[in-house]
C-alpha cells in the first residue's frame, strides 16, 4: 500500500525577497530530496512581487491570501492601518483554518515570528505548528509585536520552535516557556553564492561592501564615520559601497554626511540589488556592522564569495566568525579603523583568512544538511 505524503504548509510574512524567504527557499530545496513530503508556501496577497517570481523559478508550489505582518516599528503609534491589518489577519486565520482542513495539511510552519496567522489557524485546525524564529525584533529591526500577549500564547503553544542562532535562542527561551526547541543555522544553495578563485586585495584600492538595511541597528552611519576617520589620517586608497535601502530620513542623513565631509569619491550608496553576487565579485571586504544580527546570511554570503569578512563582535555574527581564522571581529569603531589599516599593511595574511573562510562556509552551510536537521527535529 502506497504511503501518503506528509503535507507541510510554510507561511511567509514577505511578498518580497528578504533573508527569511531566501532561507526558506534553501530549506525547501533541501526537503525536496524527500519523496515523502509535499510542500506548499503561503504568501501575503499583493500585486506580483519578487517572492512569487522566485517560487515560480524554483518550481515551488505557493498560494496567496490577504493578510499582513503582525509587528510595527517601536517608534510607530498604533495607527488605523494596524487596526485594518489586525482585522485582515483575523479573517485570514479563519480562512486558512478551513484551507488546512480541506487540503488535509499535516503540519504548518510559520517562517518568521513576523506572521501569526499560521499559528492561529493551526491551533484552530488542531494540527502541529512549527515557529521559525529568525529575528530579535527589538534589537535588530527596532520592531515589536503589536499584540505581545497573543505572540506569547502562540509561541508557547507551538509544538516545535526552531532558532537560527544561539543568541536568538537565549533571548526567547528566557522570555517564553517553549514546549520543544532546537537551533541550527540557515542553509545555502552553495552554487548561488560561491565565486571560485576570487582574487582579492590586489588592487590599488581597498574595496569594502556593506549589504543590508541602512539603519542605526545595522551600523551604517558607524561604517561611514570610520571611512571619514581613515580619510582624516591620509588614507585615500579606500572605497565603500552600501547596498541596501532604509527609511528616507536615515538615507538622506547619510548622503548629507558624505557631502559635508567630501566623501563622494570614497563612498557610494547604490540601493537594493537583485544580484548581490555580482556586487560581491567587485569587492575585497564584506563589512557586517550590525549591533544584533539574528544570524547574518550576508556574512556567510561574503565568505562563500571569497571576501574577507569583518564583523561586529555581537549576537549571530560572533557565532559565525572565528576571529583570525575565517574572518575578523571588532568591538567598536576604533578597532574597525585599526583593522582596516592593518589589512593595507599585511595583505597576504588577510588573503589567507578569506580563503579559509570560503572553505569553512562551504563545509558548514550546505542546504541539504538543513533539510535533514529540520526533518529529524520534527520526527519525520
Amino acid at each position: 500500500m502506497k504511503k501518503n505524503k506528509i503535507k507541510i504548509l510554510f507561511v511567509s510574512h514577505e511578498f518580497s525577497i528578504g533573508g527569511s524567504t531566501v532561507s526558506l527557499i534553501s530549506l525547501i530545496q533541501g526537503l525536496k530530496k524527500c519523496s515523502d513530503i509535499e510542500i506548499q508556501v503561503l504568501i501575503p496577497q499583493k500585486k506580483e512581487g519578487l517572492a512569487q517570481k522566485e517560487f515560480c523559478k524554483r518550481k515551488i508550489s505557493f498560494k496567496t491570501m490577504l493578510y499582513r505582518r503582525n509587528y510595527k516599528r517601536i517608534s510607530e503609534k498604533y495607527r488605523l492601518k494596524f487596526h485594518i491589518f489586525d482585522i485582515l489577519n483575523t479573517f485570514a486565520s479563519l480562512k486558512l483554518c478551513k484551507y488546512i482542513k480541506k487540503e488535509k495539511i499535516d503540519i504548518v510552519c510559520s517562517n518568521s515570528t513576523g506572521v501569526d496567522i499560521g499559528a492561529r489557524a493551526a491551533k484552530m485546525a488542531q494540527v502541529p505548528h512549527i515557529y521559525y524564529v529568525r529575528e530579535f525584533m527589538e534589537e535588530d529591526h527596532g520592531c515589536e509585536y503589536r499584540n505581545k500577549k497573543r505572540m506569547r500564547d502562540l509561541l508557547e503553544a507551538s509544538d516545535y520552535v526552531i532558532f537560527i542562532s544561539k543568541a536568538i535562542q537565549e533571548k526567547y527561551t528566557r522570555l517564553y516557556k517553549l514546549k520543544k526547541y532546537t537551533m541550527f543555522f540557515n542553509g545555502f544553495i552553495l552554487d548561488d553564492y560561491i565565486i571560485a578563485n576570487h582574487v582579492i586585495l590586489q588592487n590599488d584600492k581597498l574595496n569594502i561592501i556593506q549589504i543590508g538595511a541602512l539603519s542605526d541597528g545595522k551600523g551604517a552611519m558607524n561604517s561611514l564615520k570610520v571611512i571619514k576617520q581613515l580619510r582624516d589620517i591620509g588614507i585615500n586608497n579606500i572605497h565603500m559601497e552600501f547596498v541596501g535601502t532604509g527609511i528616507p530620513e536615515y538615507v538622506n542623513a547619510m548622503k548629507q554626511y558624505i557631502q559635508n565631509n567630501n566623501l563622494e569619491q570614497f563612498v557610494v550608496i547604490s540601493g537594493y540589488s537583485e544580484n548581490v553576487k555580482e556586487k560581491i565579485a567587485l569587492n575585497d571586504i564584506l563589512l557586517m556592522n550590525s549591533r544584533a544580527e539574528g544570524f547574518g546570511r550576508v556574512t556567510v554570503e561574503g565568505m562563500l564569495g571569497g571576501l574577507l569578512v569583518i564583523g561586529r563582535n555581537s549576537a549571530g555574527t560572533a557565532e559565525i566568525i572565528q576571529d583570525g581564522q575565517n574572518g575578523i571581529l571588532f568591538d567598536n569603531d576604533e578597532q574597525l579603523k585599526n583593522i582596516l589599516i592593518k589589512i593595507l599593511e599585511n595583505i597576504e595574511e588577510y588573503c589567507s583568512i578569506a580563503e579559509y573562510g570560503q572553505q569553512w562556509a562551504i563545509a558548514n552551510f550546505n542546504y541539504k544538511d538543513v533539510g535533514i536537521k529540520f526533518k529529524n527535529f520534527i520526527g519525520l
